[in-house]
């Protein structure tokens, strides 16, 4: 049996027609899907790296409103002690009206007391150490102060 080897060549090459084709079919697909990831990954770096700094600026930001919360509450015990000193039996009052002063004067409670305790010496002198009366009729000024 004697084989003829351009013949055998010749099949080959025409048979692997299809299969060289398909395989360039593949290779193409394969370059636009190569180009459409690389655009994909390149997008979500940038996503990635914007939600880095938005982390980043929201980690800052909640360091600063903790230094604030902080500093707010340090402020607000030290005016409860000034609250306790000047009215006594009725600081408990006072510290009602301060933390109901957002909606009757528009004010933290906080600014409520150093507001009290700003003028709080004169008003009792002149009640004769009343706490209690100085207490709602500090209210009463801070109210209507507010309008």
């Amino acid at each position: 049996m004697a084989i003829n080897v351009f013949e055998l060549f010749g099949t080959l090459g025409v048979d692997n027609k299809p299969a060289n084709e398909a395989i360039d079919e593949t290779t193409e697909k394969a370059g636009k899907s190569s180009s459409i990831f690389s655009k994909l990954g390149s997008g979500l770096k940038v996503v990635g790296a914007g939600m880095a700094v938005a982390a980043g600026v929201a980690g800052a930001a909640a360091v600063g409103l903790s230094q604030k919360v902080i500093s707010a509450y340090a402020d607000y015990e030290q005016l409860v002690g000034g609250v306790d000193t000047l009215f006594g039996d009725a600081s408990k009052k006072v510290q009602q009206f301060a933390d109901d002063a957002f909606l009757t004067a528009g004010l933290s409670a906080n600014e409520y007391m150093e507001t009290v305790t700003g003028f709080s010496a004169s008003l009792l002198q002149s009640l004769g150490g009343d706490t209690s009366k100085a207490a709602d009729v500090a209210n009463q000024a801070v109210t209507d102060m507010s309008d």
